[in-house]
This record gives C-alpha cells, structure tokens and sequence, in this order.
C-alpha cells in the first residue's frame, strides 16, 4: 500500500512539473514575442531606422531573448526540475522557445513596417 501511494505521489509530482514547465513556456514564448515585436515597432516609429538596421536589431533582439530564456529557466525551474528531467536539455528548450518567439515577433513586425 505503501509503495503504490509512493508511486501515486511521484506521478502527482511529475505531472505538477510539466505543467510548470509548460506554463513557463507559454510565458517564455509571449513575452519574448511581445518584447522583441515592441522593440523593433519602438525603433522603427521612433528612429525611423534603416531596414538593414532594424534586420541587425531584430537578430539582436533573438540573440538576447535566448540568453535571458536560457538564464530565467536556470534562475526559476533548474533547481527544482532537476528529479524529472535533464537541466541542460531543458534549457536548451527554452533558449530556443525564446529565439521562436522572438523571431516571431521580429518577422511579424518587419512584414507590418
């Protein structure tokens, strides 16, 4: 009886894991959008800036957005996500979550402007 409450705790854990990862993958992946989207739309309406400037602006933006996403899933969920999954792997889902993200953002604004 022991044993299968054990396993039934375990299984509870699990799921609460991946749910928490999946919510901090929606959150990665909209904010990302959002940030890089508001960056370019920001510099462009502001600065009225070149398109090769906003195309160096948008990579930029990518890049940045992957190391924050990478280094927010070491800062909140590494620690704690360590007895289910693999961290490295982790974050490399994340890092790259945040690149789609704000690739997205950027392609959506530079096909608008």
């Amino acid at each position: 009886m022991a044993r299968v409450n054990e396993e039934e705790q375990i299984a509870e854990r699990f799921r609460m894991n991946s749910l928490l990862n999946s919510g901090m993958h929606l959150l990665t992946f909209m904010s990302t959008t959002l940030a890089a989207a508001s960056l370019l739309s920001y510099s462009k309406q502001t600065y009225n800036a070149s398109t090769t400037a906003m195309i160096a602006l948008g990579i930029g933006s990518c890049l940045l957005a992957m190391a924050v996403s990478w280094a927010a899933y070491y800062l909140y969920r590494a620690e704690s996500d360590q007895e289910f999954n693999y961290p490295s792997k982790q974050s490399k889902l994340f890092a790259l979550n945040g690149l789609v993200g704000a690739a997205l953002g950027c392609s959506v604004v530079l096909t608008c402007l």
